[in-house]
């Protein structure tokens, strides 16, 4: 964060300064990696703002989205916030007009947006007509599933949308990530085994994404640190006390049955990062040098229905290059007579019944047809429609006062 506009400034023309200052938007998972970025950030806004006539260099707006609703350990995200702020100091806080904001990730979920995708036999992707019973809350959608990586996959999701909307929403013109270089390299091999490798470019690389007409400037200032460097620096500073360890390894002792893909990748490179740390600066080496994919001729690059990355070449095609369809072939009589006796008694009517009632073919990305095929054939149901960025401020000044923390 050494630009110049991150940069103190000076003047007494308090209106053009005013226009110089970006709103950086920090997400706090109070995992200790976002705890340590915010105390570094107050930090530098402490130093800028006790330099004789001059105005810190950015306003910082804290993030904390409350998945309490469906979190089984039922903590209380406002008394977290609150500690959060003793330690950081209340006083410092408020005269650095740092912003709390408290988001549910309830907000997501909005039922005129919500529909429902089927996939077919053959991968095909159709979406439904609204329902009745299509007003259903996040953990109701979430539980559609009962795979727990499927789960997880896709509240990282809702995660990573309420992030963006909320940047929109608070006009941020930067998005600060406390990942760790330990945490990069998580989500690289991650994201490859749960067939998003197209992602893991934007997701580790620094700079300006698109999102609703707006450009946002993602930055992660700690990727060159390693986990076990920020849980020292976590315990120096007494952050420690007031980490969940949600983003960032656990405390939890689970068998390898009840554990996610994220949560094995993250053993892993704990246990690997002691003795051999420069494997995990290999990894998010070569993670950083992948580009997007090219993609097939005559194909158009799309945006998945469902998670609204882009779809560089069709999953459909290169399944049905991988799968086998037919079996053995057919010799005798009595093999075809028992084939058409077996088909005739297990014809798939649902399907059948399913391509009927939906609306349109709509694009799904191999990553999320992987997580629909946990969910069986009755369709998933999700908010398939992102919203417009008036749409967003609209939505987040009806919900300002629930989800406000001063």
């Amino acid at each position: 964060m050494s630009e110049e506009k991150f940069k103190v400034k000076y003047g007494k023309n308090l209106e053009d300064i005013k226009a110089k200052t970006p709103t950086v938007l920090l997400p706090v998972s109070f995992g200790e990696s976002s705890l340590v970025l915010l105390d570094i950030i107050v930090s530098q806004l402490e130093e800028q703002s006790a330099m004789n006539r001059a105005h810190i260099g950015y306003k910082l707006v804290v993030v904390i989205i409350d998945e309490s609703d469906f979190d089984n350990t039922k903590i209380d995200i406002k008394d977290h916030v609150q500690k959060l702020k003793e330690v950081s100091g209340t006083d410092l806080l408020d005269k650095l007009d740092i912003k709390f904001k408290i988001i549910k990730s309830e907000s997501y979920v909005t039922s005129n947006r919500l529909q429902k995708i089927f996939l077919t036999h053959d991968f095909q992707s159709f979406s439904g007509k609204s329902e009745s019973d299509l007003d259903l809350d996040l953990k109701t959608i979430l539980l559609q599933t009962s795979d727990k990586s499927t789960r997880e996959d896709l509240l990282n999701i809702v995660r990573k949308e309420t992030i963006l909307r909320t940047a929109i929403a608070e006009n941020c013109s930067v998005i600060l990530f406390g990942h760790s270089m330990s945490k990069l390299a998580d989500d690289v091999l991650s994201l490859a085994v749960k067939g998003r490798g197209s992602e893991i470019s934007d997701n580790l690389t620094d700079g300006i994404i698109e999102y609703e007409r707006s450009n946002l400037h993602i930055l992660h200032p700690l990727r060159d640190i390693l986990f076990s460097e920020i849980k020292e620096y976590s315990k120096l500073c007494g952050l420690s006390e007031i980490s969940l360890n949600i983003s960032e390894g656990t405390t939890v002792k689970k068998s390898i049955k009840n554990k996610t893909i994220n949560e094995l990748i993250k053993d892993y490179f704990r246990s690997v990062e002691v003795e051999y740390p420069e494997v995990i600066s290999t990894v998010v080496k070569i993670g950083s040098k992948m580009a997007h994919p090219p993609t097939q001729d005559d194909f158009q690059i799309k945006n998945c229905i469902l998670c609204s990355n882009s779809i560089y070449n069709d999953p459909k095609h290169w399944l049905e290059q991988i799968t086998v369809h037919g079996g053995a072939p057919l010799e005798l009589e009595e093999e075809k007579a028992n084939l058409e006796a077996y088909l005739a008694s297990v014809k798939d009517k649902k399907s059948d019944s399913l391509i009927h009632e939906a609306d349109e073919v709509v694009p799904l990305c191999y990553g999320c047809i992987v997580n629909l095929g946990t969910t069986g054939q009755s369709g998933f149901i999700w908010p398939t429609k992102r919203p417009s960025k008036q749409e967003i401020l609209d939505e987040y000044v009806l919900t300002d006062d629930e989800g406000d923390e001063d």
